[in-house]
């Protein structure tokens, strides 16, 4: 048996779906995760959420104490399995003492910087990923701030059905459709894009989703009368590719910090398989990526400019071409990584 262990909600974690792909049926695995949104999505039988609501913004103390419940219930959970994954670093710092102790029973994905500047927690976090099964990274770029050790690629490619045909924009009088999928935040970077934007008829934005900076964003383009920005709200995964078919250019432009420069979203390999370019931050891995593959734009004040002129000189094979070379080479990495998960799977009390 095997618990697949998500420190959040689980809406939000597409790659789970790595794993489940490979089970033989439900009675293999179970889904342990933190319901912190307090969403009534209707999922599987076998997965549990721990029901607790917890502000991304809460104080540090209120933060402990949440996370700690969540700790508790997790602990009392996972005690009958012979496999764990954990399905980022938080849950497996969590969890420590458990782990600590069943060495290559479990494995360890790390999708994004956690509090790898403090000095326990880098010490910590080496001894977990040197006695896991095996520990995945979803970007190159993580080996800058990680402990050296031996991690396997695992890319976050979604599974889903291509549409046949994208809402490209040709006509010159239409406006230019610009997409945000997925949780809401990195609120200074939206507001400057909004900003560059408002009110200009060659544009239209739409962020679909939920997430912590979604009502302040609502609230900045209400006062500023800014009718160019479209909110829709939390969305099905299922439903994404629908939501971003219209898509001339898909937003994924995070915070230019520590914690987002050497990350891949779920975005970038969205905008990869759809064909589209992308917008992304200043700095970091991202946007070196960007740059070298010209899959889109760098984010500055030249913006409408740049979209405008990327947009007029779009051409769509040769865009997908670029798009699958790229591709091409992170299959192949995600094939090791499915190899070694389907062995794990195999040496599970299943």
């Amino acid at each position: 048996m095997i618990a697949l262990v998500f420190c959040g909600n689980i809406e939000y974690c597409p790659y789970v779906e790595n794993y489940i792909q490979h089970m033989d049926n439900s009675s293999c695995y179970t889904v342990f995760y933190w319901n912190r949104a307090c969403l009534d999505t209707k999922l599987p039988e076998n997965y549990y959420g721990f029901r607790k609501h917890s502000e991304l913004t809460a104080s540090p103390l209120q933060k402990l104490k949440d996370f700690i419940s969540f700790r508790k219930w997790l602990k009392g959970k996972i005690k009958k399995y012979d496999k764990i994954v954990l399905l980022e670093t938080l849950s497996a710092m969590l969890l420590y003492d458990v782990l600590i102790k069943r060495p290559h029973e479990y494995i360890m994905e790390i999708r994004d910087y956690s509090y790898e500047k403090k000095r326990i927690f880098r010490f910590l976090e080496s001894i977990l990923i040197k006695r896991s099964y095996c520990s995945f990274i979803s970007s190159p770029g993580f080996k800058n701030f990680l402990p050296k050790a031996d991690y396997l690629l695992c890319h976050n490619i979604a599974h889903f059905e291509l549409p046949q045909n994208m809402g490209y924009s040709e006509s010159i009088d239409s406006p230019i459709n610009l997409v945000w999928a997925g949780a809401i935040r990195y609120y200074d970077t939206q507001v400057r894009i909004i900003r560059l934007l408002a009110n200009n008829s060659r544009f239209e934005l739409y962020y679909h989703g939920a997430g912590h900076a979604l009502n302040d964003l609502k609230a900045y383009c209400d006062q500023h009368s800014i009718t160019n920005v479209h909110f829709t709200g939390f969305y099905k995964e299922k439903d994404k590719i629908k939501l971003l078919q219209n898509a001339d250019f898909i937003l994924n432009a995070y915070s230019e910090n520590v914690e987002t420069q050497y990350a891949l979203s779920n975005r970038f390999y969205d905008a990869l398989l759809l064909g589209v370019p992308q917008i992304v931050e200043n700095g970091g891995y991202k946007a070196d990526i960007i740059k070298q593959y010209k899959l889109g734009i760098v984010l500055d004040d030249n913006l409408p400019e740049n979209i405008i002129q990327a947009h007029e000189k779009y051409d769509k094979e040769d865009f997908k071409k670029r798009c699958n070379g790229l591709l091409s080479e992170y299959m192949q990495d995600n094939q090791k990584c499915f190899a070694k998960i389907r062995k794990f799977i195999e040496e599970s009390k299943c």
